[in-house]
């Protein structure tokens, strides 16, 4: 039984199929909101700062994602305001510096583990929390380092690989509950900001952020709910 089962009972479902989303107004998150607005669903975006989005559909609130009161308030505001989740998606994650293990601060390497390993923990336990009686899906985004690991990732690469472990956990725990968990994995996701330090060569090849999108609406699909624990690749041509 979840901790939380009780403050989360009385919030109601919706006819209409509900994403939450974290980190929505990043590259990523801006593609994953605009698609599943675009299929019909109601979309509830989570992120660090003010937005300012407006568009029908959808709800924007505000949270630190590695803070457990912070996302267990968010979520549950966002549940009352447009429904219990169906599919959560956690896009929050981000990289430093690349350094040697030898050279990398720890203040780097706790960083980094609360972005992106915390950020996706949180929202599998209160995203459980809360589909736990109508089952549903969550998607988690890992990356292709994590399981080709190389120089100077270190701290990064290990972050994205407790994220891959953790579905693999999370995907065991939620059969009973009807609640599916799987990883998406690209390698470098086509993005201005990754524009910035890649080579113009190479931006083709890189994983197309409507095209995580597009999975991850498969994954909330009928079809898509009997994938569980899957590690999926999106390279593309890397």
């Amino acid at each position: 039984m979840c901790e939380f089962s009780g403050k989360f009972a009385r919030l109601l479902t919706t006819p209409m199929p509900v994403l939450f989303l974290t980190g929505a107004n990043g590259a990523l998150g801006s593609s994953i909101r605009q698609l599943f607005l675009e299929r019909g669903w109601l979309v509830a975006g989570f992120t660090h700062a003010e937005e300012g989005i407006e568009a029908d559909r959808y709800r924007g609130f505000q949270m630190n994602a590695t803070d457990e009161t912070s996302v267990m308030s968010a979520f549950e505001a966002a549940a009352m305001s447009i429904g219990k989740p169906d599919l959560v998606v956690s896009t929050v994650g981000g990289v430093r510096s690349w350094k040697t293990i030898r050279d990398t601060p720890l203040d780097d390497a706790r960083f980094l583990i609360e972005l992106n390993y915390l950020s996706a923990f949180l929202s599998i336990k209160i995203g459980t929390c809360l589909m736990e009686e109508t089952g549903g899906a969550i998607v988690l985004i890992g990356a292709d380092t994590a399981l080709k690991p190389g120089p100077k990732r270190g701290a990064y690469s290990a972050s994205k690989a407790a994220v891959i472990h953790l579905t693999e956990v999370a995907a065991e725990e939620g059969k009973e509950l009807r609640i599916s968990v799987n990883c998406i994995v690209p390698h470098t996701i086509h993005t201005k900001d990754n524009e910035s330090w890649g080579e113009p060569a190479d931006f083709e090849k890189w994983t197309d952020p409507k095209a995580i999108a597009e999975m991850c609406i498969f994954l909330a699909s009928p079809a898509g709910r009997q994938v569980n624990g899957a590690i999926l690749r999106m390279p593309n041509r890397m």
